[in-house]
């Protein structure tokens, strides 16, 4: 039953390892250490440069199907390091080696089966490569990975123009760009990975007084993107650092009318992953406005509690626990929450029989009924978000339950209680 979960969802995803489906983006919103951008221009050389240490896919790549090959780069004049990267280059350099590689559907690196000279000689414009441990580059060159290489360089690039096209007509204007000298200058400013995470409001610092120094430049293609990407991101990392008391490791009962009962064990991350805005199904707020009334937190679910990870692993057996920041109820002896569990989705990939992926349907079915549930019932759009309730005591004890009922017929219920208050690690960037 989740309604949804910002921008963080895919950010989580990045975070840990994953041999799923990836879209590679022009767009950077962090600077990495070692991803270095210059301003210059292609030569003609062409240099016998050899993987790198670089892990080769066996899978078919996005401009050909990338055989096991010599790899070579191509030289490229350097006019202008980025301020951030000079200290990684020697002094004075010159000329860099760039190496083209395709990549799999999964991003990984493919040998690139196109021309070693992949860049008309001439061209110019804004770089960015990883850059290689001196003990690859070539010739005293450094030398520089480059694993989009459709977006390389800025401006000019024929991948930029084709993304920048999406949801445009064919012959429609590209917006306003930044020159390749200004974008390096802005892009140069941009936090780091690890301070955008650990520290993502004074992070935009930086940008921001960029942006006012130069606000005609700020409203032009990259920056107004980033920008108000790198806004969302602080205001997304003030929520998650927040944590619940509701937070830890739970055992799980699962029991479905068809007569199937399925335990199973849950531990979620002690900080807060996306905000419910509300508990109503239909209601406006729902799309951004308001403050967020609850919030979800990011679990991975098993049939033993040994087998639970200790950090997020990627999104197979994934969920997630939900409620309200306010209680419902409060006495001397407890706290009662609104709430709700995200078990339907995981349990049939943990428990294989026929019988109970076929009545889990039958209940996503019912709970996701346009008609929805009466007053109180599986489906009903009033409570939607969170039907269930936890259940917290004054001696750390945490109960859930959710029964979800059709007229006089209870058709699943889940009832839950934290065992331990061991969480999932909070993920950083890689």
């Amino acid at each position: 039953m989740l309604r949804t979960l910002p921008a963080l969802l895919a950010a989580i995803a990045l975070l840990a390892p994953s041999a799923h489906a990836c879209t590679l983006s022009p767009v950077h919103y962090t600077r990495s250490v070692r991803l270095v951008l210059f301003l210059g221009a292609a030569r003609t050389d062409t240099l016998l440069v050899g993987s790198g240490g670089v892990t080769v896919s066996p899978e078919a790549g996005h401009f050909g199907a990338g055989p096991a090959r010599e790899v070579y780069g191509q030289v490229v004049g350097v006019e202008r390091v980025g301020e951030p990267w000079q200290s990684l280059l020697p002094r004075g350099t010159r000329e860099v080696v760039l190496v083209p590689w395709d990549y799999a559907a999964d991003c990984s690196p493919v040998f690139w089966s196109r021309s070693a000279r992949w860049l008309a000689p001439g061209t110019s414009g804004l770089f960015r490569g990883t850059l290689r441990e001196p003990r690859y580059w070539v010739r005293g060159r450094p030398t520089l990975d480059v694993f989009a290489p459709e977006f390389e360089p800025y401006p000019m690039a024929a991948g930029l123009a084709r993304d920048l096209r999406i949801g445009r007509s064919s012959d429609a204007p590209l917006p306003e760009m930044l020159s390749p000298a200004d974008a390096l200058e802005f892009l140069s400013r941009l936090p780091t990975d690890s301070a955008a995470w650990a520290q993502p409001d004074t992070a935009v610092a930086a940008v921001r007084r960029w942006a006012e120094a130069h606000p005609n430049l700020a409203a032009r293609w990259p920056a107004a993107t980033v920008l108000h990407w790198l806004v969302s991101h602080a205001e997304d990392m003030r929520f998650r650092r927040r944590t619940s008391p509701l937070a830890g490791t739970y055992r799980f009962t699962v029991t479905f009318a068809s007569g199937d009962t399925v335990v199973l064990f849950g531990r979620s991350e002690a900080n807060l992953l996306g905000e419910i805005r509300s508990l109503s199904r239909g209601d406006p707020r729902l799309v951004d406005s308001g403050p967020p009334v609850g919030y979800y937190l990011l679990t991975h679910f098993s049939l033993r509690p040994d087998e639970l990870p200790t950090r997020h692993t990627g999104p197979d057996r994934q969920g997630y626990l939900a409620a309200l920041f306010s209680p419902l109820l409060e006495t001397p002896d407890s706290s009662v929450y609104r709430g709700s569990v995200d078990l339907l989705g995981v349990v049939p990939q943990i428990d294989t029989r026929p019988s109970v992926s076929a009545f889990v349907r039958e209940v996503q079915r019912l709970i996701w009924s346009p008609q929805g549930g009466r007053d109180g019932e599986l489906g009903d759009p009033a409570t939607f978000f969170a039907p269930g309730f936890f259940t917290s005591f004054p001696d750390g004890r945490l109960r859930f339950e959710w029964l979800g009922r059709r007229g006089d017929t209870t058709v699943v219920a889940i009832r839950g209680e934290r065992i331990s208050a061991e969480t999932l690690v909070l993920p950083g960037p890689r």
